[in-house]
């Protein structure tokens, strides 16, 4: 423990923490970020079993805060004494353990900083909304913390790719509003192809153009309520796809812009798919294909090892 007379700076040592002997300054781990005189706080030189960064961390959490301030003297100013700093016992876990706190913390504070830098962005810029927005979606995303609706939006604004495809029905035709077969296998052929490539979202209700349709008339129109209508699905997939798929292949109805929509999230399959047990096809872009004959041999051969 090393500290210095007023008018003298400490030299920085190697893994060390800085521990403000007054006031409520964070435990900081490099003399540089020391915004208090020298002479106002303690340099603490850790031994090889402590990593500094995580000590530091673990002070400016609850825990840490709460021992710091048990120690501190009852003063109209915060206090800390030497002999303070003698006592308190620190959560040690393995160096190990010590380095991955430490990389999650640098991975929050440099998400805190781009928020951040969005938030001024937006205030200087509104017409940037559109792009971070989607980045903040893919943040809230990757935390599980993006509702469906958030989800589907995001989806939408992204557009048609290799894994989104979206369909504006899945049986009726929205022109001669009829149920027509032709348009239920546009839908199994794009299932079948995500299950035979590398997955991806098959998008109901939503027009190539992006519009949200929803499915409350073919709903209405075909099934009376939404349990009917998935039913319904399960049955297509069941008897066109195949019962073995389903561990692949999950779907629920989500409300966006008071419509319903159905989002099909189909995982790359083990093992080939046919459609009605004779037709392969795969997706290639925004856009799905069928395979046959040596291109489908070859195409199995490769993906599945068969």
């Amino acid at each position: 423990m090393n500290y210095v007379k007023a008018g003298s700076e400490l030299q920085e040592r190697e893994n060390s923490i800085y521990i403000p002997n007054i006031g409520n300054s964070p435990v900081v781990s490099k003399l540089s970020d020391v915004k208090l005189k020298h002479h106002n706080c303690f340099q603490i030189v850790l031994g090889k079993q402590a990593i500094n960064e995580y000590v530091s961390a673990f002070f400016k959490s609850a825990l840490g805060r709460l021992i710091l301030g048990s120690l501190t003297s009852q003063t109209f100013i915060a206090h800390l004494n030497k002999r303070d700093l003698e006592q308190p016992l620190v959560a040690l876990p393995s160096p190990e353990e010590q380095q991955s706190i430490v990389n999650t913390q640098k991975k929050l504070y440099s998400l805190k900083f781009a928020i951040n830098e969005f938030d001024k962005e937006l205030a200087l810029n509104p017409t940037s909304s559109s792009s971070i927005l989607n980045q903040l979606d893919l943040m809230l995303d990757a935390i599980g913390n993006l509702t469906d609706t958030d989800r589907v939006r995001n989806i939408i604004r992204e557009g048609e790719t290799k894994h989104i495809e979206f369909k504006e029905t899945l049986s009726l035709d929205a022109k001669k509003k009829t149920k027509e077969k032709y348009i239920e296998l546009s839908a199994l052929k794009t299932v079948v192809a995500f299950l035979n490539t590398d997955g991806g979202i098959l998008l109901l209700g939503v027009t190539n153009e992006r519009i949200i349709a929803g499915l409350d008339t073919e709903i209405g129109m075909f099934h009376k309520n939404v349990d009917k209508f998935l039913l319904y699905l399960k049955n297509l997939l069941k008897t066109r796809v195949g019962e073995e798929f389903y561990p692949y292949i999950e779907y629920r109805i989500i409300e966006v812009e008071a419509k319903l929509l159905l989002l099909v999230d189909c995982k790359p399959s083990q093992s080939p798919c046919y459609l009605d047990n004779s037709e392969f096809y795969v997706r290639t872009n925004p856009a799905t294909d069928k395979l046959e004959g040596p291109k489908l041999v070859e195409y199995i051969k490769n993906h599945f090892g068969y």
